[in-house]
């Protein structure tokens, strides 16, 4: 009997190749069989587009900030490339102004790494914290060592980060932007991608990501090569 599955996703295949390889271990490690079969650890799905915007529309969300807390979410998602976890677990203790780094502790993977800090940025945070953070604190009576507060003065959770940039988008009454469906992950997929088309080696993006494998940093160089040869082939007819 021949079983039919269909599989939508890359993350999905890649669930059922670590069974099969497991099961296959079991086999070897018994001695059942005298050989085994390595399959691939991962598959990576490159047809997949991820969302990302423009400098442009970058700036458009911005203007749209009525607070420098909404300021420093944006700094953190884009100008740092940090997940949404990284984001909602970041400290105050995290944060080196005099180093112009923001250190991940427990990035994804367990993985710990040192973010550099554009001036820009490092200033943008540094507002944050001296002349707005303090408020949501004094406010609730509190100690608080997150770096995003919400207006109770706790930790601002991943979920709620979320809504602060959809509602900036919702703000710009851009539809294209609008309907772009931007995340917070969108944008550190979009630092990425500007990080290489101004020169950025993998290797740089790969580590300011926090990637564990350099094939997923990999990606972005040839999705945005094979988008350049694209607008080229559009351009030349």
């Amino acid at each position: 009997m021949i079983l039919t599955i269909k599989i939508k996703t890359s993350s999905t295949i890649s669930n059922y190749l670590k069974c099969i390889n497991l099961f296959f271990k079991y086999l070897s490690d018994r001695q059942i069989l005298e050989g085994t079969i390595i399959f691939p650890r991962k598959i990576i799905n490159e047809d997949v587009e991820q969302k990302f915007i423009t400098i442009e529309e970058l700036k458009l969300i911005f203007e749209q900030c009525s607070s420098e807390r909404e300021k420093a979410i944006l700094s953190l998602a884009y100008g740092c490339g940090l997940r949404k976890s990284e984001i909602q677990n970041l400290n105050v203790e995290d944060f080196y102004y005099q180093a112009s780094i923001i250190v991940i502790k427990m990035g994804k993977g367990q993985l710990r790494r040192e973010v550099p800090l554009s001036d820009n940025v490092k200033e943008q945070l540094k507002k944050y914290i001296y002349e707005e953070r303090s408020l949501y604190i004094l406010e609730h009576n509190r100690l608080e060592n997150a770096f995003i507060l919400n207006n109770r003065g706790g930790r601002m959770t991943g979920e709620h980060l979320g809504v602060h940039l959809k509602n900036l988008i919702l703000k710009t009454e851009n539809e294209t932007l609008i309907n772009k469906k931007i995340t917070l992950h969108s944008l550190r997929h979009s630092i990425a991608i500007h990080l290489i088309d101004h020169g950025a080696t993998i290797e740089f993006v790969k580590n300011f990501l926090g990637h564990k494998d350099i094939d997923t940093t990999q990606l972005y160089a040839r999705r945005r090569k094979r988008k350049t040869i694209l607008m080229r082939a559009i351009h030349f007819d």
